[in-house]
């Protein structure tokens, strides 16, 4: 009499095996191309750069810097040229347990903050411009007034940052965070 469980054994391993061939195959295919061919090259570059900023240094719409050495105080700025800005939406994400935001002020006269929502660890804030106006790449926006509970190191973040035209239309923005 047949062996039924000694069949499916021996065709289990034969597929089991060929599955285990074909991932080699695969690993070794693309290995080949990533570090054999000029495309893979041009691939490693791209992601390289992207992640560490080597050769082109990365530039973003908006981003968040320091005030100056000894303040409390980061300042929000622009990298590119908004034009027609009739509202701001920003969100701030940051380490609740070791910073706390005490206060936001508009470099400009003409424009006015609501902190939409203020809950530990993340800030909204929408800016709303008496006028249209058009911002120019280096622009300061807005100065955060922030308090450090302990002397480790924090990291804020501009989550998702977008500004509505005068037509109503609204653009996503790039933005970038700061390790202090």
């Amino acid at each position: 009499m047949k062996d039924i469980f000694n069949d499916y054994k021996k065709e289990r391993s034969r597929k089991n095996v060929a599955i285990i061939t074909a991932s080699f195959v695969f690993a070794l295919s693309i290995n080949v191309f990533l570090f054999g061919t000029d495309s893979g090259s041009r691939l490693q570059t791209s992601v390289l750069n992207s992640t560490t900023g080597v050769g082109a240094e990365k530039k973003v719409d908006i981003e968040i810097v320091n005030a100056g050495t000894g303040t409390d105080m980061l300042k929000i700025r622009t990298n590119s040229k908004l034009e027609n800005v009739s509202r701001m939406y920003i969100s701030l994400a940051f380490d609740a347990d070791t910073l706390t935001i005490n206060d936001i002020f508009p470099a400009d006269k003409d424009v006015d903050i609501v902190r939409n929502s203020n809950i530990p660890g993340n800030s909204i804030v929408t800016l709303s411009f008496k006028k249209p106006t058009t911002l120019k790449e280096g622009t300061e926006i807005f100065t955060i007034v922030y308090k450090k509970k302990n002397s480790d190191k924090t990291v804020m973040n501009l989550a998702e940052t977008q500004f509505k035209s005068e037509d109503g239309s609204i653009y996503e923005l790039s933005n970038s965070s700061i390790e202090f």
